[in-house]
């Protein structure tokens, strides 16, 4: 995918046929997707895929104060779940801790036990958002940042 990413991008814009002619599916409608509005005259120009990075890291910036401001107290409500205003990352968090939240509260145990099944069903962990130890956290350009990929969160 990234040998795909580098030569699509190369001219600094991103067409449709260069989209239609990518053989990696997944890519492809990742794109088609991602860029939708941007599509819709045939061509992502430079200036349109510069306004959809700064767009998606102030997202990814927003995911990761509203990650923190829940875990301050080291668990996680379903009232704060509702409070979110990123509609991904409370589908996230609904469908990650889904039997956890019966109660209403995921507690910090059951946080911690959740971390622990996802090290052992990542291998070493998934090192890009740890989640309740202040300090650990992102490692910058390491994944895509539409959605948390695989987080311990």
């Amino acid at each position: 995918m990234h040998e795909a990413k580098s030569t699509i991008l190369e001219d600094g814009q991103i067409t449709q046929e260069e989209i239609d002619a990518l053989e990696d599916s997944n890519f492809k409608t990742h794109l088609q997707e991602e860029f939708v509005t941007e599509l819709e005259d045939g061509v992502v120009t430079a200036e349109e895929l510069q306004a959809h990075k700064e767009a998606k890291k102030a997202e990814h910036q927003a995911m990761h104060e509203a990650k923190s401001t829940i875990l301050e107290d080291g668990q996680i409500t379903q009232e704060e779940i509702d409070a979110l205003e990123d509609s991904n990352f409370k589908t996230h968090l609904q469908e990650e801790f889904v039997t956890e939240l019966e109660d209403g509260v995921v507690t910090a145990e059951e946080l911690q036990a959740h971390k622990v099944a996802k090290h052992d069903e990542n291998g070493e962990g998934h090192k890009n958002h740890g989640i309740g130890k202040k300090g650990h956290g992102h490692n910058k350009g390491s994944h895509s940042h539409n959605e948390l990929d695989g987080d311990d969160l």
